[in-house]
Order: C-alpha cells, then sequence, then structure tokens
C-alpha cells in the first residue's frame, strides 16, 4: 500500500460536504441502500503551495485532480476524479459532474463513512506542486495521508519517496503517549478518515471528535456521543483537541485536558481543537440513545409527505446534526383552502439557538445556500427571541430576509416544502404550527350588458348612457355587442382613440367582445366611457373607495 504526504498551502481552501442524494443515482449499492452524495469545492488556482519533499514541488499549481481516501476494516479505500472521469479502489462509486475551472466535484459512492478529500495541483510541466489538507491540525501542518495504487497510477507519481516515513515519523512523536500501543497507520486512519473526522474541512464540524470507547455499546453519532446502558462513555480525544470544557448554563468547566474523555447523557461540551490558522471551537452533546426523537427526511428531493387539513397542524422534532443535517417537509394545502400563518410554538437549543428556515412551492426544494438563493421561495432566521406564539413567521418569510424570491401572503392551494435547520453548533427541538384557513371569497365580478341604440347612445342592461358607479379594487367585465361602435374607457370625453385609459383595462376599444376592468385605487374620480366614432355615445364613471 502506498502512502503519502500532503500539507496545507497558505492560500488554498478546501471543503466538502457530505449529504443525501443530491442528484437521481444510477448506482446500485449491495445492501441495498441509497448511495449517499459528497460535494467538494476548492480552489482552482493556488498561488503558494509549500514544497514537501518527496511529493510535491510547491509554487502555483492548478487543480488537476480530486483524491478522496477512506480507511476500512479491508484496508484503504479511495475514489480519484480528474478531467477524464472517476476511479475507484475499494468504493462503488459514480461519478455526478464536476468542473475543474470552478473548482467542484459530486459523486455518489456506497459508504456510511466519510472521505479524507485532497485536491492535487499541477504545474505547467506536469508536476505534482501541492496537495493541501490539515487533518491533525498540529503545528508542523502535515497530514499521513494514504493514497491507493489506483490513485497513484492516475496521478502519475509515487506518493511514497520519503515524504510517507517523514509523516509517520513525526506522527508518532506526536501521539506515542496518548494513544500508545494502537498501530501507526491504522490510528492515523480512525481519528481522521472515518467515523471520527475533526480536521479543517467544514464537513467535518458535524462530528465529535471522539473515538475508541471502553464500553462496547457507545458510539458517536455525529455530533452526539450515542451512549447505551451506560451512564457514561469513556473515549480517546482527537490528538488535534488540546481542551474540553462542559456547558453549564453560561459557564464553562474543564472537564478534560489529557486526551481522555468521559462523558454523561444530556450534557454540552466544547472542544478546543487547534490548527494552523489558530483554534476553533467544535460543540458535541451526549445522550441515550432513547431520547433521539423521530426525525424527518435529510434529503431536499426526497423531503417526508405530511397530511396536512383545515386548522391547525403542528410539527414538532429535533435537529441532531447542525449545518449538515436539515428536516425537510412536504405538504399540500387544499383545494379551496389558505396557508395563512406559520407559528413558533417554541424552540430550544442551548447556547447559540438561532436556526434557519426556508419554504418553497412544489414537493421537492434546494438546500439553501448563496448560489441557490433565488431558488426557493423565502428563507428567516428563527429563534424564541425572534419569533413568539402570536408572531406569524410566514410573513418574515415572504419577505425574503434570509433569500429567496419573496411571495404574497397567504400561500394558495399547492404542495409546499419547509425545511428546519440549526445554524449554531448542536441540535435544536422546535415546534411549529401551520395554520390552514378556508379560502376567503373573492368579491364578485360585476358585469355589464352592453349594446348600441342606433349611433345615439350605447345602452348598458337596458339603460342608455347610464351613470355607472366602479369601486377601487373590484373589477368589472363590460360585454361588448355593439359592432361598428368601439367602446372606450377614457379620462376624457374625446372620439377616436386619444385619452384612452388603460391602467388596469384589458381588451379597452373592442366592439364585440369583452372589455375587463380592474379599478385601481389611485384611478381618478371621474372617467367615460365613449364610442371611437360617436359623441353621443357617453357616459360617466364615478369611482369610490370601497
Amino acid at each position: 500500500m502506498f502512502k503519502g504526504l500532503i500539507r496545507l498551502g497558505i492560500g488554498s481552501a478546501l471543503s466538502m460536504t457530505l449529504g443525501h442524494a443530491w442528484a437521481q443515482a444510477s448506482l446500485e449499492c449491495d445492501s441495498g441502500e441509497p448511495p449517499r452524495a459528497f460535494h467538494v469545492s476548492a480552489q482552482p488556482q493556488a498561488a503558494e503551495l509549500k514544497a514537501i519533499p518527496g511529493v510535491a514541488l510547491g509554487g502555483a499549481g492548478t487543480l488537476a485532480l480530486v483524491n478522496a481516501q477512506q480507511a476500512s476494516e479491508d484496508g484503504y479505500r479511495s475514489v480519484s476524479i480528474d478531467v477524464d472521469g472517476l476511479t475507484s479502489d475499494g468504493v462503488d462509486a459514480e461519478l455526478i459532474e464536476s468542473d475543474f475551472e470552478a473548482g467542484t466535484v459530486s459523486f455518489h459512492a456506497c459508504t456510511d463513512e466519510g472521505f479524507l478529500v485532497s485536491p492535487v495541483y499541477f504545474n505547467e510541466a506536469g508536476q505534482v506542486t501541492g496537495a493541501p489538507a490539515d487533518v491533525l491540525g498540529a503545528e508542523h501542518e502535515v497530514n499521513y495521508a494514504n493514497v491507493t495504487p489506483a490513485s497513484n497510477e492516475a496521478i502519475g507519481v509515487e506518493f511514497n519517496d520519503g515524504g510517507a516515513d517523514s509523516a509517520l515519523a513525526i506522527i508518532s512523536a506526536e501521539l506515542s503517549e496518548t494513544l500508545a500501543g494502537l498501530e501507526i497507520p491504522r490510528r492515523v486512519a480512525e481519528l481522521v478518515l472515518t467515523e471520527n473526522i475533526t480536521n479543517v474541512f467544514d464537513f467535518a464540524e458535524s462530528q465529535a471528535p471522539i473515538f475508541g470507547f471502553a464500553e462496547a455499546d457507545c458510539e458517536v453519532d455525529g455530533r452526539v456521543v450515542v451512549h447505551g446502558d451506560n451512564d457514561s462513555c469513556t473515549g480517546q480525544l482527537n490528538p488535534a483537541v488540546t481542551a474540553v470544557s462542559r456547558v453549564d448554563g453560561s459557564a464553562l468547566s474543564v472537564v478534560s485536558d489529557n486526551g481522555t474523555l468521559v462523558t454523561n447523557p444530556g450534557e454540552v461540551y466544547v472542544a478546543t481543537i487547534e490548527q494552523s490558522a489558530g483554534s476553533r471551537e467544535v460543540v458535541f452533546s451526549s445522550r441515550t440513545e432513547s431520547t433521539f426523537p423521530e426525525s424527518y427526511a435529510n434529503q431536499p428531493t426526497a423531503p417526508t409527505a405530511l397530511s396536512f387539513s383545515a386548522g391547525e397542524n403542528t410539527v414538532q422534532g429535533q435537529v441532531a446534526n447542525p449545518r449538515n443535517t436539515r428536516d425537510f417537509v412536504t405538504f399540500t394545502v387544499p383545494e379551496g383552502h389558505e396557508l395563512t400563518e406559520i407559528r413558533v410554538d417554541s424552540w430550544e437549543a442551548e447556547g447559540d439557538n438561532i436556526g434557519f428556515v426556508h419554504i418553497d412551492e412544489g414537493s421537492t426544494t434546494v438546500i439553501p445556500a448563496e448560489d441557490t438563493s433565488l431558488e426557493f421561495l423565502g428563507g428567516a432566521h428563527i429563534s424564541a427571541e425572534l419569533f413568539g406564539p402570536s408572531d406569524n413567521l410566514l410573513t418574515a418569510l415572504s419577505n425574503a430576509v434570509q433569500g429567496g424570491t419573496g411571495f404574497d401572503t397567504p400561500l394558495g392551494s399547492g404542495d409546499y416544502t419547509f425545511n428546519i435547520q440549526q445554524t449554531g453548533p448542536q441540535e435544536s427541538a422546535y415546534s411549529l404550527t401551520f395554520v390552514i384557513e378556508e379560502q376567503a371569497d373573492e368579491s364578485p365580478t360585476v358585469t355589464y350588458s352592453v349594446t348600441s341604440s342606433g349611433s345615439s347612445a350605447y345602452v348598458i342592461n337596458g339603460q342608455s348612457n347610464p351613470l355607472l358607479e366602479l369601486v377601487r379594487g373590484e373589477t368589472y367585465v363590460f360585454d361588448i355587442d355593439a359592432s361598428g361602435h368601439p367602446f372606450w374607457i377614457k379620462d376624457q370625453a374625446i372620439t377616436g382613440t386619444s385619452g384612452a385609459y388603460n391602467n388596469g383595462v384589458t381588451n379597452n376599444g373592442t366592439d364585440n367582445g369583452k372589455i375587463e376592468f380592474t379599478v385601481p385605487m389611485d384611478a381618478p374620480d371621474q372617467l367615460v366611457y365613449i364610442c371611437q366614432f360617436h359623441g353621443s355615445m357617453l357616459g360617466d364613471f364615478d369611482i369610490v373607495d370601497p
């Protein structure tokens, strides 16, 4: 097995989001479960990559390859993607799409585990200039990554030419005290490639930085340490963690700073992780498995279908893995009804309790982001402080205060998709009530039948040139059957086509058909109707307020 060393280049950036099906997958997994979608973004150009002996020349480079490595019980597995497509070694995967000029790659894979992802940069001579990563976050800025023979063949270089030995020596010294007795390559793989990923990549922020529990029924599920029958769980911390504190209300008390952590159900922790650009904090919690509520789908293309009816419909849940886990639900507003209100009955979270919700038309939606902000109806931040039980969340969503196109309230009959997520670093419990009411009857449209009495007058509902009173905001239909006498709505009593008043008017000037007039709220107090050719065919409109 080839081993390799990759190092963080100054000015380089990489992020990866683990999600559920993002595009329709043709890949079928042996487990019968659907494949997961992985989305990678990296800088297309890197100007200051650092040289790594035996691995990379350093300097400037162009993104040429994305490597995703993973450790499993059967050894290391990988997915490699370049401009020619995807190759894999040990894991079933298929390419969704790639755009190396934009620095984006997406692929499906049959796996429940995360990947360590490294972008590889080439210079104009086709030489490797760098593969930035900073997994352990230690001050030496190196990562002992593993590249399979298939990956090496795709890259065209041998990554184990001295670089791996240097990295192994550094990491051995780093870990020898806290994790004595573990075989080094597997140890690093467990820490950074599988369930307990805690590194600089965005996707890793959803993982609790603890592994290797002494108790068999303790495990990590996202940012939660799940307890079985034990009152406590004892596990090893990722070596990049320099301290862990417990959140007790507004106070912080040190729990462990020596590499071992004992967690208890119901507690929330803050881990401080050191990395080359400084430190950051990861918040995670601990609970018994029985306290997990049933969650809704985390798939914008396949939300959980709810059955709503007229009246109040309450949705309760808990977003357990912030940022990467969202609750997507879809519902139908019945024909003849409308969604008039969304109430925030409760929103509970420790510490940073600001969440985010968005609503969209249809039975599917998108993941809300800057580049999708015009692909859904409206979004808004949410918390108990921002919205009380008497406030209407639907109004904020209609104003698109946090992305969206905006919309008029209430929302009429049809399918809608709603998303709830926590933007802070821990889970949120929520209760929302969706109010569906019978649609109010629209004001009836008034229809006037218009004929002619020779060229002397219009006959409207049996009267010659009557005075008609029109109400601002109401709609009127004039059914014209007066051949040779075009009926015009005007703001002055003149024949011809001049002076036509067209605001809110459809089909003005017809002599055989329907003219529809929705009277604007700013319409003048007086208008007229008149024949295009005969000044005696003239009558007045009085425009009044509702």
